[in-house]
C-alpha cells in the first residue's frame, strides 16, 4: 500500500497547470464619482501579455468602496471592452460605510497579443460612490489591488 509521502512524481497525463507570469497593480489614492453607468476606475488597470494562445488568465481584483446612498454598488472587470465578470452588492441600508468587494475569473482569451483588464464601476441610483475611501470619512482608507496570472496550458 504506498502512502501520499511515496510518491515522488505525478503521472504524465494530469495536468497541473504553471504560473507563467503574474503582474499586479495597487491603487492607494481615493477615486470618487456619481453616475449609474458605468466608469474607468482610474489606476486600476493591469497589461499582460500571454505566451501562447492556450494560456489562460486568472484574474482578481479586490479592494473597498463606499457610497452614499442604499443603491447596489456594481462592478466589473473588463479585457479590452467586454465584461468578463460583474458583481452587484446590495448592502441594504449600510451608508457612509466602507465595505469590501472582491472579483475572481479564470478567462481564456486566446490571444498572445497584449491584453489591458480593468476594474469598471457604477451605483444604480447615480449617487456618489468611492475606491479606497468611506465618501464622508476621509480617514478611513483601504487599497484596490487588481492581479493577472498567466496560466499556461
Amino acid at each position: 500500500n504506498n502512502t501520499l509521502s511515496a510518491v515522488t512524481t505525478l503521472p504524465s497525463a494530469i495536468d497541473t497547470g504553471k504560473v507563467g507570469q503574474v503582474v499586479s497593480t495597487v491603487k492607494t489614492d481615493v477615486f470618487s464619482m456619481s453616475s449609474n453607468s458605468y466608469a474607468d476606475v482610474t489606476g486600476v488597470t493591469v497589461n499582460i501579455t500571454p505566451s501562447a494562445t492556450s494560456s489562460k488568465v486568472l484574474v482578481f481584483c479586490s479592494g473597498v468602496y463606499g457610497k452614499t446612498n442604499n443603491d447596489n454598488f456594481n462592478h466589473q472587470i473588463l479585457r479590452a471592452s467586454t465584461s468578463i465578470i460583474e458583481g452587484k452588492v446590495d448592502d441594504g441600508t449600510n451608508t457612509n460605510n466602507t465595505e469590501i468587494f472582491s472579483l475572481h475569473k479564470l478567462d481564456a482569451p486566446s490571444s498572445t497579443s497584449q491584453l489591458t483588464y480593468k476594474l469598471q464601476i457604477k451605483n444604480d441610483g447615480g449617487d456618489a460612490v468611492t475606491i479606497n475611501r468611506n465618501v464622508a470619512n476621509t480617514t478611513v482608507r483601504g487599497n484596490t489591488v487588481i492581479t493577472v496570472m498567466e496560466i499556461l496550458a
